[in-house]
């Protein structure tokens, strides 16, 4: 910290303190408060080129990442030399991106292939995250596979059924909206039947008068215990109508 402050004040001309993201800007100030250092400008006042640089970056007129790897931004300004994650290489791949960024040298041929590499991984990564929520829904609702419910659309169904509508879980007749809207039911019924293959889901059947709808809706954890608790409503308005 001395060597760097007297350096600063050796330069006797304007200068500003550059990073590639927060965690080294972290480090720095906390040392710099640990040295006494903490009310000095120059460490405390940084720009982050990651952010500046990527939020110019766009393909598509879709911006590519608001945090472009230093892999992507060297591949992107056509800067070959490998990678190495220390110190001295990190600090001059930062002037060298910094530098083309001033030139504009962007290679725009590029960019094409970070959107493809960067669309690809999201995909990867949602599909694992489904398949990861599918397994919960199955291991929590499994027991329930293949069994049938019937009754009929009170004022505390179509609460259930309107909480899974404002979720966007399920389209509403608008037969049924307008008993929601005007806060009153008809004679009218509703059958769930749970299934689990090829992934979580309960199929809804809306009979109402001579018309009926009908759809199936995927499990998420957002609307599950949503459908449960309808399901509850079945059960007990079932067995009420048996008795």
């Amino acid at each position: 910290m001395n060597a760097a402050n007297a350096f600063l004040e050796h330069l006797g001309k304007p200068y500003q303190f550059y990073t590639f993201g927060p965690d080294d800007v972290r480090t720095l100030k906390q040392q710099a408060m640990f040295e006494g250092y903490g009310k000095i400008k120059a460490f405390t006042d940084f720009i982050d080129l990651q952010k500046v640089i990527s939020s110019k970056i766009s393909y598509d007129d879709k911006l590519l990442s608001y945090t472009l790897s230093l892999d992507d931004l060297k591949y992107i300004f056509g800067i070959n030399n490998k990678v190495e994650h220390n110190a001295l290489n990190d600090a001059v791949d930062l002037y060298l991106i910094h530098d083309a960024h001033q030139r504009a040298a962007i290679q725009n041929d590029r960019l094409h292939i970070i959107y493809e590499r960067k669309r690809q991984k999201q995909e990867d990564a949602k599909k694992r995250s489904l398949i990861h929520t599918q397994n919960l829904l199955f291991e929590r609702y499994h027991f329930y596979e293949y069994q049938i419910g019937s009754c009929t659309l009170y004022p505390d169904v179509l609460h259930q059924l309107k909480s899974l509508a404002e979720r966007g879980s399920i389209r509403l007749p608008l037969e049924v909206h307008a008993m929601l809207l005007n806060q009153s039911y008809e004679q009218g019924s509703i059958t769930m039947e749970w299934l689990m293959h090829p992934y979580p889901l309960v199929k809804l059947s809306i009979a109402l008068r001579d018309e009926q709808w009908q759809q199936e809706c995927p499990l998420t954890c957002g609307n599950a215990g949503i459908f449960e608790n309808l399901w509850q409503l079945c059960l007990s308005n079932q067995k009420a109508g048996d008795q």
